[in-house]
C-alpha cells in the first residue's frame, strides 16, 4: 500500500501551481507523479484547503451487520441456552432484530467478546 501523502506535499503541490510551475516540475520537486499534482490541483479548486487536506480515516471495510446492542442480546440468550448453535444463534438475531447474519459474522463477533 502506498504511503498517505501529508498535507505539507499536498500545500507544497497547490503552491507551485500559484507560483505558475508546470505538473512535471512540481512532481518532481515533491517526487510525485503528474497525476497526484493535477489531482491535488483539482481538489483544491473544488473545495479550497478543506477538501484538499486530510480527513480523519474511519474503520475501513464494509460496516457490521451486527451491532453491539445484537451482541449484547446474544450474550444475555447464551447465558439462558450455552448450548446454541450458531444456527440457532442466526434465528435468534434475526427474530429480534430482523437481520440474517451469517454464521461466521457470529463466530466472529463472540471471539471478539472473548466467547467461543
Amino acid at each position: 500500500m502506498p504511503a498517505r501523502s501529508s498535507d505539507g506535499q499536498k500545500l507544497a503541490v497547490i503552491i507551485g501551481f500559484e507560483e505558475g510551475k508546470e505538473a512535471a516540475e512540481i512532481a518532481a520537486e515533491q517526487q510525485v507523479n503528474r497525476s497526484y499534482a493535477y489531482r491535488q490541483q483539482q481538489l483544491f479548486r473544488q473545495g479550497g484547503l478543506d477538501n484538499l487536506l486530510a480527513k480523519p480515516i474511519g474503520l475501513p471495510g464494509r460496516k457490521r451487520s451486527m451491532t453491539a446492542d445484537m451482541v449484547d442480546a446474544l450474550l444475555e440468550h447464551l447465558e439462558l441456552y450455552p448450548t446454541a448453535y450458531l444456527e440457532e444463534m442466526a434465528y435468534f438475531i434475526y427474530d429480534q432484530f430482523g437481520i440474517w447474519p451469517h454464521k461466521s459474522t457470529i463466530s466472529r463477533r463472540l471471539n471478539e467478546a472473548t466467547i467461543s
